[in-house]
């Protein structure tokens, strides 16, 4: 036997190493951080597919869910019909937004809990800032070209984001749990897809994300993370995307 061993040694250990590498390759090209760029794209690609309400009727989705498996197998995620047992085996799930749908207009305030305190924003509604639509308030759109902003909740700190325009990634920053971002300033004639990428953990509980304009005065100018912190209640909400597991 021992012959055996000295005779092959090499040779077994050449196979252990190449079973190593193969088994890191299968991993990284599964791994969150490898297929979140192109998993978001095939997400985005899904924009205005028509999936069924549950009972024979379609709807087409503009902004679609994905998620991912553990084989980096993505699906389109149905709202209308949701399932939580899917949704628990995804390793990562994809928010796709068609920012092409909401510049086109008409595009409307985001009416929740946190709008309904905001000092500012209530200040401008009362000043005539925007224009009342029956129950919902119809914001003016940017003209030419404006960042966009966002502030992602996630109840478990341990999930990891990331957050692209079409393939390019754009930095986030967590204070106090929640994560903050801002595009560059985006041509309104050519405007991207904007693809939210999280990791999911059996603590996660909900997601809750927004999209903001920034104030009137630096629409078409570049917006720092920071400014955005800083002075989020003078930023207005447009969009809400949330799911609860």
């Amino acid at each position: 036997m021992k012959e055996f061993f000295k005779k092959y040694v090499k040779y077994i250990l050449i196979c252990l190493l190449f079973v190593s590498l193969g088994f890191s390759l299968f991993f990284y090209l599964t791994s969150f951080n490898y297929l979140a760029r192109n998993k978001a794209i095939e997400c985005s690609n899904l924009s205005h597919t028509q999936i069924s309400n549950g009972v024979g009727g379609t709807f087409a989705v503009s902004h679609p869910w994905c998620i991912v498996n553990k084989l980096g197998k993505l699906s389109l995620y149905n709202l209308l019909v949701p399932n939580k047992t899917v949704l628990a085996q995804s390793t990562f799930i994809i928010r796709s937004v068609n920012l092409k749908d909401y510049f086109k207009g008409p595009m409307y305030l985001v009416m929740d809990s946190e709008t309904i305190n905001n000092k500012v924003i209530n200040q401008l509604l009362w000043q005539g800032g925007f224009s009342n639509s029956g129950s919902i308030i119809k914001l003016a759109l940017p003209q030419n070209k404006t960042a966009v902003c966002g502030d992602i909740k996630i109840n478990d700190t341990k999930n990891v984001v990331k957050v692209f325009l079409r393939s390019e990634e754009i930095p986030t920053r967590n204070v106090d749990g929640k994560y903050y971002f801002c595009t560059p300033v985006l041509n309104l004639q050519q405007l991207p897809q904007l693809n939210i990428a999280f990791s999911h953990t059996t603590n996660i509980k909900s997601f809750v994300m927004k999209l903001y304009l920034p104030p009137t005065s630096e629409k078409e100018n570049i917006v720092p993370v920071t400014d955005f912190i800083n002075r989020h209640d003078y930023f207005v909400p447009f969009d809400l995307g949330q799911l609860t597991f």
